[in-house]
């Protein structure tokens, strides 16, 4: 029996179009997958960054500790010197003078606190750029899968029409 000329022409567009679909479908696949594989890479490099916001923060607090008891150690160092050298400690300078090292020592301190804390919250800020940038580039894939995916339909049917319009008419 032969395969008329017809039926060899109606399958070569039905075999186009569900190659049109098949390959808008990997498309999509394809886009997905890259998509969570942004998803995973920038949440991992947020978790990273977030981490180093937190270790800065952990070091900052021991370098305002470890300045804390440094000028601690200096200032019962000048007490002792003055103490020794007969100056009494409850009056007139030696007490302006512990008050303004006291002072001194306050404001660096928190200094060193503060500029802990300023990069902390830089990196906590890059971290959710990060992240937004992820989701952004990640959805950008997405559409752009879904996208290629209407596309293979639309071809698909574009072919059906035209092929149909062509040879059965």
């Amino acid at each position: 029996m032969a395969i008329s000329s017809t039926a060899i022409l109606f399958g070569s567009l039905i075999f186009d179009a569900i190659s049109n679909i098949a390959t808008g479908n990997a498309a999509k696949k394809q886009a997905e997958f890259q998509a969570q594989a942004i998803r995973q890479q920038t949440g991992l490099q947020a978790q990273v960054t977030e981490e180093q916001a937190a270790r800065e923060r952990e070091i900052a607090k021991a370098e305002e500790d470890d300045f804390r008891r440094n000028q601690a150690r200096v200032f019962g160092e000048k007490r002792a010197a003055f103490g020794a050298s007969g100056v009494r400690l409850d009056t007139g300078s030696p007490i302006l003078a512990a008050f303004d090292f006291a002072l001194e020592t306050e404001l660096q301190a928190s200094r060193i606190r503060s500029g802990g804390q300023t990069v902390s919250s830089r990196l906590k800020q890059q971290a959710d750029l990060i992240r937004l940038a992820g989701l952004t580039d990640s959805s950008l894939l997405s559409a752009a899968g879904k996208n290629a995916q209407l596309m293979g339909f639309f071809r698909a049917g574009s072919s059906l029409l035209s092929g149909a319009g062509t040879n059965f008419s």
